[in-house]
Parts: C-alpha cells; sequence; structure tokens
C-alpha cells in the first residue's frame, strides 16, 4: 500500500556476508543489489530470486572482481553495470555479461537523450554512441598528459542536451 509509510524489513535472500552498495528497481519491478562480492536479483512480484557471484574474467554467468558503483537500464531495456571493473553490459535473461575493455574502472552512468552511453570515472571520460560497437575515450586527466577530466564522479544531461560532469576539481 503506496499510502503506508512505515518501514518494512523483507528477507530478499541477500547474502549476509556481502556489502551491497547499491539498490536498483528495473521495469519489471525486480530488485537488484550489487557490491563487492555479488549481484542479486530479487523479482518483487514473484519473490524469485538469483546470485550472480564475482569470479574470475570470462565465466559464465558472473562478474569480474569488483564493486558496482552505478547501474543504469537504458531504454533500450539494457542492464548496465559499472565500477572497478570497468564497463559490464548484463543480458537479464541469459545472465552473460559483455565486457567493454575500453573502460577500467567507472563511478557513473548516463544514457543522454540521444541513446548515447556516457561513462565517468577514475581520471576519465567516455561515450558509447548510439549504434557503436565500443566507447571512445574523450579525455583523460591533465595531471597525467591528457584532456580536461578528472576522477569524474556523476554525469547529468541539462534540457539543451550538454553533458556535465562533476569531477573531483569541481
Amino acid at each position: 500500500d503506496p499510502s503506508d509509510m512505515r518501514a518494512r524489513t523483507f528477507d530478499l535472500k541477500l547474502r549476509p556476508s556481502s556489502d551491497y552498495y547499491y539498490f536498483y528497481i528495473d521495469r519489471d519491478n525486480t530488485l537488484w543489489a550489487a557490491g563487492n562480492t555479488v549481484l542479486t536479483s530479487v523479482n518483487l512480484n514473484s519473490g524469485v530470486y538469483h546470485h550472480y557471484p564475482i569470479a574470475a574474467t570470462g565465466s559464465y554467468k558472473e562478474l569480474e572482481d569488483g564493486r558496482v558503483h552505478d547501474v543504469l537500464e537504458d531504454s533500450g531495456n539494457r542492464f548496465w553495470l559499472i565500477g572497478t571493473f570497468g564497463a559490464l553490459l548484463f543480458d537479464k535473461h541469459t545472465g552473460r555479461f559483455k565486457k567493454y575493455n575500453s573502460v577500467t574502472y567507472a563511478h557513473s552512468i548516463l544514457e543522454d537523450s540521444k541513446q548515447n552511453i556516457w561513462v565517468g570515472g577514475g581520471d576519465e571520460a567516455f561515450v558509447l554512441k548510439y549504434g557503436a560497437a565500443d566507447f571512445e575515450e574523450l579525455a583523460t586527466d591533465k595531471s597525467r598528459g591528457g584532456g580536461n577530466f578528472a576522477a569524474v564522479w556523476r554525469l547529468a544531461e541539462d534540457g539543451a542536451g550538454r553533458i556535465w560532469a562533476v569531477t573531483r576539481q569541481g
């Protein structure tokens, strides 16, 4: 009942030894919990849950080692995870991950009004233009001989279609 604002506790069968840092509810009313050790999904209608443990690179149905920092369900119903492992595209139906090797570390992800996917993190920013096969690196930290970005923490799009980045330097 949405009018009942009392807090409730639900047993979502999350792994008690895991550190969860991010929660997201997708269009299918599935709660996704992501963190250091696991990605867990719980369908809030049926109660069906799945755990996707972190393991070695390339393992079937498993995340790479690392912490999830942000999640995005894009307009194409694709599910993105970004974090200390870079950028992963997750197929919710097969449980398989696709790694984008061009992105090595990420804090924030955004889909803009033109369906481009923007990723910011570490000292880099990337864009996966709509229909492209891989991310394009936009800039790196000036202190390392690169462009304009330094630890991109958050990304946003304004009403004019401009992408804004919050960095450790402002």
